[in-house]
């Protein structure tokens, strides 16, 4: 817990301070005070981030869950073979339409995992026995059924079987996903019908970027407030940008004077190695330093320009940072404490009153 609190503050340590940050820390430790593990950790912050919402949570490894679940573990074991041809054919077709398919599993998988000696294990098939670890384990078809019935909480779905269970489980309108998640899914579809289920409709989920007002600001001097949200390109808009400031492009010039003078050096180590070859070694460093001398005369002059440029160019990294950081989506690197700490403990209330449209377009709010 302590150890917790610790990482939470040095996090936090990286955050400016501003009038929601006392609040957001004690939000934040009431959710870690009720919490045993992280999973109860993350249950707790998201129900309560979420409280107005709806939302429900379903612990998915519950020993109550489990045995609701045994009856269609059963079947999915009988029906093993099925799943895997189904999974097979649709994987087929994600090909001929000229994708690579991301599910990888053995032609003999179980698509079941079973908890043996504290390690999840997964099942395949060996002549009609259900075995782990290259037969390291092995169970008859009874006496994995005995096991289900007596402790169904060792046993677990796999990336094949998971939306099988979900369907069983649960009433679905549909499947919403993020890009990851729509790719597996799009390789399932005859592994429902082999169960027999219909496939709900599968729905990319919103994506944001938010835009806080200091990034609107650089965006609107750089005049990039009309581009794509993504910015996948920030780095070539830069140089374009900086390349625009100067009447001739460095690289190109410093490419053809570097031409020029091999040609002119190659000439003279030809005259030298008439008149005198044993200077034909040092002529040759002496091209190999006349050359690191016109480098670092290039990259002087480079360091000299963006120097001069500086604050538009701050501008630019600013906007990388924000809305690109590490070159990934906002949503693969920030994590909601620092909109709550800049924004409030209503922030996530105030974004889903937002009038979102389910057309897979990108949104972009500003803050």
């Amino acid at each position: 817990l302590e150890d917790c609190r610790k990482w939470i503050e040095e996090i936090f340590k990286t955050y400016p301070e501003t009038n929601f940050t006392k609040d957001v820390l004690q939000f934040i430790d009431d959710s870690l005070g009720e919490s045993n593990t992280y999973v109860d950790f993350f249950a707790h912050l998201i129900m309560k981030m979420f409280v107005n919402s709806g939302l429900i949570l379903v612990d998915s490894h519950h020993p109550e869950l489990r045995k609701l679940e045994v009856p269609f573990f059963k079947q999915i074991i009988g029906k093993y073979k099925e799943v895997q041809g189904g999974l097979h054919n649709q994987q087929e077709i994600i090909k001929e339409l000229g994708y690579k398919p991301i599910i990888e599993t053995k032609y003999n998988a179980v698509h079941i995992f079973m908890e043996i000696d504290n390690e999840r294990v997964l099942l395949e098939d060996d002549q009609g026995k259900f075995v782990g670890k290259d037969g390291a384990y092995s169970f008859s078809y009874e006496e994995l059924m005995e096991e289900m019935e007596r402790s169904p909480e060792r046993f677990s779905n796999n990336v094949v079987t998971r939306p099988l269970m979900q369907e069983y489980l649960f009433p679905t309108l549909a499947f919403i996903g993020g890009p990851g998640e729509l790719a597996y899914w799009s390789e399932l579809q005859q592994v429902f019908h082999m169960i027999g289920f219909q496939m709900p409709p599968v729905v990319p989920r919103i994506t944001i970027t938010y835009v806080e007002r200091d990034i609107a600001t650089d965006l609107y001097d750089l005049q990039l407030q009309d581009s794509d949200p993504f910015l996948n390109n920030v780095d070539k808009l830069r140089e374009n940008w900086l390349s625009n400031q100067i009447e001739e492009p460095i690289d190109d010039r410093f490419v053809e004077a570097k031409k020029e003078i091999i040609d002119i050096h190659t000439s003279l180590q030809q005259f030298v190695k008439k008149i005198d070859p044993g200077l034909s070694a040092f002529a040759g460093k002496n091209e190999f330093k006349i050359n690191e001398q016109i480098e670092l005369l290039e990259r002087m002059l480079k360091r000299n320009v963006e120097k001069k440029h500086e604050v538009q160019l701050n501008k630019f990294r600013r906007i990388q940072f924000a809305l690109r950081p590490l070159g990934a989506p906002q949503e693969r690197v920030w994590n909601v404490c620092y909109y709550l700490n800049q924004f409030g403990l209503d922030f996530v209330d105030r974004v889903m009153e937002k009038p979102f449209s389910w057309d897979g377009k990108h949104h972009v709010i500003k803050l």
